[in-house]
C-alpha cells in the first residue's frame, strides 16, 4: 500500500534526498539487520527493513561506506516500510570506520 504521509513540524517541511543506501540496523543486543535506507531529511529517514525482523523502537543505522552512524527513533511501520526519526548522529573515527567496513563486507561473503 503506497501511502505518502505528512507530520506537522515546527519548522519548514526538510526536503528528502532520495537514496538506495546500503546500510545495517544495529539492534541493543549487538544483533545486525542488512537494510536499504530510501530516502534521508537532517531529521528523518525512511528504510526498507522486510518485515519478519521485529524492530525495537530505537535503535542505530550505519550506512555501507559512510563514516557516520545514527540513532534513531521509529515514527512508523508499514510491511517493509519504516519511518523514523534521527536523533544523533555521531561521527566515527578512523580505525572504527575501518573495522565497521571490514565486518560488513566479511558479512557480505559468507
Amino acid at each position: 500500500m503506497d501511502q505518502e504521509v505528512e507530520f506537522e513540524r515546527a519548522s519548514p517541511r526538510e526536503k528528502r534526498r532520495e537514496t538506495n543506501w546500503v546500510a545495517m540496523i544495529r539492534l541493543p543486543d549487538g544483533s545486525e539487520i542488512p537494510t536499504t535506507v530510501k530516502g534521508i531529511s537532517p531529521s528523518s529517514a525512511r528504510l526498507a527493513v522486510p518485515s519478519s525482523y521485529a524492530l525495537p523502537n530505537r535503535f542505530l543505522f550505519k550506512v555501507a561506506g559512510r563514516d557516520f552512524v545514527c540513532a534513531v527513533e521509529m515514527v512508523w511501520r508499514d510491511g517493509d516500510q519504516v519511518e523514523v526519526s534521527i536523533e544523533r548522529v555521531r561521527k566515527l573515527t578512523g580505525a572504527h570506520v575501518k573495522r565497521t567496513t571490514q565486518a560488513a563486507a566479511l558479512r557480505a561473503h559468507s
